[in-house]
């Protein structure tokens, strides 16, 4: 790091000092923490250009900086060291040079290493559930204020509730709404239905009086169906040991509910980004805070899958990376020549 500009120094230092301590980083802390050789109004000029270069933020709170979006971005660029802790990776590398094992079970394994490599929590979707998308849904009435709700998947699965007809809404809307629905969520990816849902509102308000109870009804029951099925996540109890989720309960349940509810893939499968490992610095919307670290897992019978460490944006980005692109080169290694067997 000694070809490193004074001010990418201070900026490395600052974003290191803040993954690890949760607490935005001043002058002086910073000279006492790397022993630095220089004055502290010259680091309070560099944070305060960095700034100004939108690299660091000022809280409201303290005189101190943490890195922004843009920051970090820049530190997984340009700064991060990538040296990787030899016995961190032994489990790691056990698991995937057992090729007795089969390789969805290894994916899994890797996921809840990982998890307890970097103390985030991680997840995976196969490439059976990636693909699945909304192929219907039905209604069938079983009397004048109740019916049975019926979602049908592109993959043959079936699930089903009861739907209790709102007071005030007539059996004609509810099926001119379930008309509009089919027509324009077929071929949805599941974890995109919901949104895409409330997304029709302006149109289901051309058709339908009382529009949004309905579709607010369709939301919770499409949730409910979302919420049984199986969501392949180790780790969820790690968000409790972060500083940001533990102080805020709010924010953790935010946090459970994007993992639980598989709706963190939109923001990975639609990336245009083709390096191995993508980054997704914050979430628009009140999941600003939140990061997003995936790899595409391309060996035979898994193509297409994807693995990903979701935590706050104050992660240990060098680590987190490191790690994912150690089990992409390790899985090509193990399972890539499988592929011209055939």
């Amino acid at each position: 790091m000694g070809n490193l500009s004074r001010k990418d120094l201070i900026l490395k230092y600052i974003v290191e000092l803040f993954v690890k301590t949760a607490q935005p980083v001043g002058s002086h802390y910073l000279i006492e923490q790397y022993n630095l050789s220089y004055s502290s109004a010259t680091i309070r000029n560099d944070m305060m250009e960095l700034e100004n270069m939108g690299l660091l933020e000022k809280t409201h709170t303290s005189s101190g900086r943490v890195p922004s979006a843009k920051g970090y971005r820049y530190y997984i660029d340009n700064l991060r060291d990538e040296n990787l802790n030899e016995d961190n990776l032994y489990k790691l590398k056990k698991i995937l040079n057992d090729k007795s094992t089969q390789v969805s079970d290894v994916l899994r394994h890797s996921c809840a290493i990982l998890s307890e490599m970097t103390s985030l929590t991680s997840i995976m979707l196969g490439p059976d559930e990636l693909g699945e998308t909304l192929a219907k849904i039905q209604l069938i009435p079983i009397s004048s204020n109740s019916a049975v709700c019926v979602f049908i998947t592109s993959n043959g699965h079936v699930e089903h509730k009861t739907f209790n007809i709102p007071n005030g809404v007539n059996a004609v809307d509810v099926e001119k709404c379930v008309e509009i629905l089919n027509d324009r969520l077929k071929g949805t990816p599941l974890y995109a239905v919901v949104e895409k849902m409330i997304a029709l509102k302006p149109v289901l308000s051309l058709h339908i009086e009382k529009y949004e109870v309905l579709i607010n009804a369709f939301v919770n029951m499409f949730n409910q169906m979302n919420d049984n099925s199986k969501v392949n996540a180790w780790g969820t109890s790690n968000l409790f040991e972060q500083p940001e989720y533990a102080n805020n309960i709010d924010k953790l349940k935010k946090m459970v509910k994007l993992i639980e509810s598989n709706n963190v893939w939109k923001f990975i499968v639609n990336s245009d980004d083709k390096q191995k490992i993508n980054v997704q610095i914050g979430i628009d919307g009140d999941l600003d805070d939140i990061s997003v670290v995936s790899m595409d897992v391309n060996v035979k019978g898994q193509e297409g899958a994807k693995i990903a460490l979701v935590g706050p944006t104050r992660m240990d980005y060098a680590k987190v990376i490191g790690v994912m692109e150690f089990l992409v080169d390790q899985l090509n290694l193990t399972y890539g020549e499988e592929e011209d067997d055939e």
